[in-house]
Parts: structure tokens; sequence; C-alpha cells
């Protein structure tokens, strides 16, 4: 086979054996695209296939008529031969890649691609059962061939998206609203509580924040039959789901830690069936965990366990145990990989995140939390979709006043309302956090017996 440069010199001979062995006799190591001296320098369109044989078959079924060029050595030539011949490639308004369809062949078709004048890229699909054009002229015939080359597809990066594709039917399909909070003001300013969403909360030490956490994965679980996927990072999994136990029959959990019998074994496997089993799904770790363990044991719980929402307790710990020795870089890298594994996954988010000391600033007696008081990274308040704090007054003189607490709303993307919402009451009795206003009534009509009543 003679190969010549674009000028029509002949530059070299390229030989087959019958073992599809191939060998050359030239005068040069820069092997030009077979073909391209029978063609003008510019034009509509040209086509590159990965074989010689390929390119005449190519060729046939345009009746000889349009530019047809292959490769020099196969796959392996791909980048050197693009490389040399850009500028005359560059010269046609469109270029066609008509590669083998076995695994090397799509492999130097993306690298092919990515040597390729963007916007002039057309990819060419041959019919099933055809390893190439070659094969596919033989098996068909050249409407067939012609055909693939009609049916080329132009060649879009990934997440290029164009305008049309945005039908009307399309904008009008409703967002999901999301499952409501069990507080009436929560749902005015957030609509709920969404999957595909990281949500933080945050609060002083002590204020509650797991028990916050607990109580929406409750809520969850039992009023709209949600899958919950547990990790609770300083703490042991027995007690995770003791705990939940302790909501289901409103006791104290301290109160059950230390009379487990406080429970009956009927109230015990009651709350386990409606509550733990088959619906919640633990994560056996204590301490730090690095990132990307962590994000393949969420995706398992979701893409495997069927997870709507996963518990994270909490986010520095995450990254503690790292030696980068910079934890907002780290953090960064956390938010990054959770906001990421909500949109592929579609699991929902509700991470437990810490607060920075602020001189003058007292959160443990019910100072206004802000989105800047978040301890870690810039990533936390930009790359999360909602952001809830709790405020309380621990110190307050009045008993009942240093267990309300306010849950003020820092972000919520969906509805960008934020400011105060609902004021709860951590209910001593029963170890729940109820609405202050439920508090309220339930006390107007309590008995002289406190034991009847849970608020």
């Amino acid at each position: 086979m003679n190969v010549r440069d674009q000028t029509g010199r002949l530059i070299g001979q390229k030989y087959r054996t019958k073992d599809k062995e191939f060998t050359w006799a030239s005068d040069t190591k820069k092997h030009p695209l077979y073909g391209a001296w029978l063609w003008p320098s510019r034009g509509k369109s040209v086509t590159i296939t990965e074989g010689e044989l390929d390119a005449i078959s190519v060729s046939k079924a345009f009746g000889h008529k349009w530019p047809v060029v292959s490769l020099p050595d196969g796959t392996g030539s791909v980048r050197k031969a693009l490389q040399a011949s850009y500028d005359w490639l560059d010269g046609f308004e469109q270029i066609a890649l008509c590669f083998d369809q076995d695994d090397a062949g799509q492999k130097a078709l993306a690298e092919a691609i990515d040597l390729l004048p963007p916007g002039k890229v057309y990819v060419m699909r041959l019919p099933e059962g055809c390893k190439d054009a070659n094969d596919c002229l033989l098996q068909h015939g050249e409407a067939v061939l012609s055909k693939c080359y009609w049916n080329k597809v132009l060649w879009k990066p990934d997440g290029i998206v164009e305008g049309r594709e945005f039908t009307r039917e399309r904008l009008k399909v409703r967002k999901d609203p999301g499952y409501p909070w069990p507080w009436p003001k929560m749902n005015e300013r957030t609509y709920g509580i969404r999957k595909r969403e990281v949500t933080l909360l945050t609060a002083a030490p002590g204020i509650g924040k797991s028990t916050l956490a607990r109580e929406i994965a409750y809520w969850l679980r039992t009023e709209h039959d949600c899958k919950i996927g547990n990790i609770f990072l300083e703490e042991q999994n027995d007690d995770t789901a003791k705990a939940y136990v302790a909501i289901d029959n409103n006791v104290p959990l301290g109160k059950l830690d230390n009379d487990p019998d406080l429970l009956s074994d009927a109230q015990y496997d009651r709350s386990l069936e409606r509550v733990v089993w088959d619906g919640m799904w633990f994560y056996d770790h204590f301490g730090s965990v690095d990132v990307q363990k962590l994000i393949s044991k969420i995706t398992y719980f979701a893409r495997v366990c069927g997870v709507d929402f996963v518990i994270l307790d909490h986010i520095s710990i995450v990254v503690s145990g790292n030696d980068t020795g910079d934890e907002r870089k780290d953090i960064d890298v956390l938010m990054t990989a959770l906001a990421t594994v909500t949109q592929v996954t579609g699991v929902g988010i509700i991470a437990i995140v810490h607060l920075k000391r602020v001189p003058g600033q007292s959160f443990n007696e019910g100072g206004q939390i802000s989105l800047n008081h978040l301890r870690g990274s810039s990533g936390l308040e930009g790359l999360c979709h909602n952001a809830y704090a709790l405020e309380r007054n621990q110190q307050a003189d009045d008993e009942v006043k240093s267990c309300m607490e306010d849950i003020r709303v820092l972000k919520c993307r969906r509805t960008g309302m934020t400011g105060l919402a609902d004021t709860l009451l951590y209910d001593r009795l029963t170890g729940r956090l109820v609405l202050s206003s439920s508090f309220d009534r339930c006390q107007s009509t309590q008995a002289d017996d406190p034991e009847e009543h849970r608020f």
C-alpha cells in the first residue's frame, strides 16, 4: 500500500501479511493520515476511520466523492497523526469519526475527540454486530454504511446542555415539596425537609444537636415511612438504637440507661419493630473516618439499602484524624463530596456541625447564631442547601425557660427565608422535644399526678 504526503510525493509503503501483521518501508517516522493527499485542504466534511480498509469501505459507500482518511498505524497512532494533521483537519466544517466498536477503538475515539477542534466533531455509530466500517459494508452494503454517516451525532462534552432541551412540559414539573416538619413555622419558612439536599444542624455544646437530629430521624421514620441511615461517630450503635426506643416510648434516654427494665420486653420489641427493624441501618464505626470511605458507605446506604436520609453526627470528627493539618480544606473536600453524593444517589443528608468560639459571644446563654459562626470553613455555608440552629439559654434562672430553645433558619436555598421559626421545649419527663405551645396547653389541663401527662 503506497503512502504519500500532502503534495502527492511517495514517501513509503505499508505491508500487511495474511495474519494482519504490518511493516513499513519509509523514509520518515511521521506517517500522515492515509488518503489525505487525495483531497483538498478544506471542505464541508472529512471522515476519519481507524484503518485503511475501513477508509476504502466508507469511500466506496460515498461513491468516492467525499474525503475519507484513516489513521496510519491504527489506534496507537491517533495522537501523533491527529496532532500532525490538525491544521488540515481544521479546514473542514465537519469531522466524522468512524472507529472500531471494540474497547480499543472506543478508547481511541475518546482520545481523538479531545484532540480535534471543538464543535466540529461528529461520531458515527455502526449497526449492532458490526466490528468496523468494512464489516458493515460486507454485512449490510453501501446504503447502510452511508446511512451511518448521515445519522452521525455532533459530539458534546459532558455537562453541556442545549437550551432547546428545556421544554415547557419539563419546566412545569413540580419539584418535590419535601416531607413536612412536625413544627408549623419551620414548614412556612422551608417547605419541609427534602432528599437530594445537605441540611446542617448546629448549636452550642450541650444544647441538644444530637437530640434534635434523632427527633427528626424518628419523625421521618414513623410519620413518613422514610428509611434512615445512622452515622453517629461519637456513640455506639447500641446507644443510638436505644435512643430511638426511648423516643418511641416517651422516656428520657438517661433514665433508660440507668434502668433498662423501665420498659417491658413487649415495649422494646414493639419499638424496635416500629422504628429500627427493616427501616434503619447503622454504620459501625467510632471516631474519624476517611472521606472516600464515608461516601462509599453513604452510597451503599442509598443504592443498596434504599435509605432516604442519612444522619451524620458530626462533621468535625470525620476529618479530625486527617494528618493534613488543614481542617478548613478537609471540610471543604468533605462538603463537596456530601453535596455530590446527594445529587448522584438522591439521598438527603442531615449533618451536625459545631460552632466556633466567638469572643464576647456566649451561645450557651442564648446568643444569636449566624452562618459565619459555623466551625470549619466557608464550604459549610456555601455548599449546604439548608442550615438550622438551636438557640437556648442553659443558664436561665427559670427552669422552664432553661429548657426552651428557638429554631433559627440560617439558610434555606429553596425558599430564601431565614430567621426565627418555632420554639421547642425539652420535656424532662419524656425526654422529647415538643412545641412550647403544646407544652403550655398540656400544662393548663395537667392533673395533680404529673405522670398522667407527658408535657
